[in-house]
């Protein structure tokens, strides 16, 4: 009932861990299916919870919430603005040397260029310590 964020993320970390082992027996198969993303990126989530006890909103990742029928947002992290800005910088920078070409190949309005140079620039904010 008085369990901290940290503690409950623990939990749902176990649980789904757990169910994902389970589904793995159930297929002997070390993989996933639904866990299988078309990127190499990890899959993430996000967690908005209230804490009763505490009187405290907890936020994991991006996430808004609902009280009743109001949807509310938590708004933008700093962290968030950060790494947008960062990714923007570089971006530009590679478009101005002529690293980054915006050529059929590479549109970013129609199709995904073979290396991503802002996501890379970004990462290691982006990864857990």
């Amino acid at each position: 009932p008085n369990m901290t964020f940290r503690e409950v993320l623990d939990v749902l970390t176990d649980v789904l861990d757990d169910g994902i082992r389970r589904k793995q027996k159930q297929n002997n198969d070390d993989s996933i299916p639904f866990l299988k993303l078309q990127s190499k990126r990890p899959a993430v989530g996000a967690v908005v919870a209230y804490s009763a006890s505490r009187r405290e909103l907890w936020r994991l990742g991006d996430g808004s919430y609902r009280i009743d029928d109001t949807h509310l947002s938590l708004g933008h992290k700093a962290i968030d603005e950060l790494t947008a800005h960062v990714r923007s910088v570089r971006l530009e920078m590679a478009l101005l040397s002529g690293e980054f070409s915006l050529t059929d190949e590479n549109d970013l309005e129609t199709t995904q260029p073979k290396k991503d140079i802002g996501r890379d620039c970004i990462l290691p904010l982006l990864q857990n310590p």
